[in-house]
């Protein structure tokens, strides 16, 4: 017997385990404008490029572009994390974050 179809709109994977309520989806405005704005590894960066370890490796400079180009096409809907934090740093990137934009 195939299981049965789930209820109500879509629940986020923090639904799992989080009794917090998942926040409204985005509307086609807000999608569009965060696409405008592009990557979030992008925002604010300097001159760019991928420093002289990866430039030099062809490989590695190949995965960087196609990690890029993945980022740039989901960018109005997800953001990227590159790095494993531990949960106070990433707290701790929220924070900054969250202030660079109120103050």
């Amino acid at each position: 017997k195939a299981p049965a179809a789930a209820k109500g709109p879509a629940r986020s994977t923090w639904a799992l385990d989080s009794k917090m309520p998942d926040p409204p989806p985005l509307t086609t405005d807000q999608i569009k404008e965060q696409a405008r704005l592009g990557c979030q590894s992008q925002r604010g960066s300097g001159a760019g490029g991928f420093g002289p370890m990866i430039s030099k490796d062809k490989h590695a400079t190949h995965c960087f572009e196609r990690m890029l180009e993945n980022e740039a096409r989901m960018s109005g809907e997800w953001t990227v994390f590159y790095h494993s934090y531990s949960h106070a740093a990433l707290l701790y990137e929220v924070q900054a974050a969250i202030a660079a934009v109120l103050f």
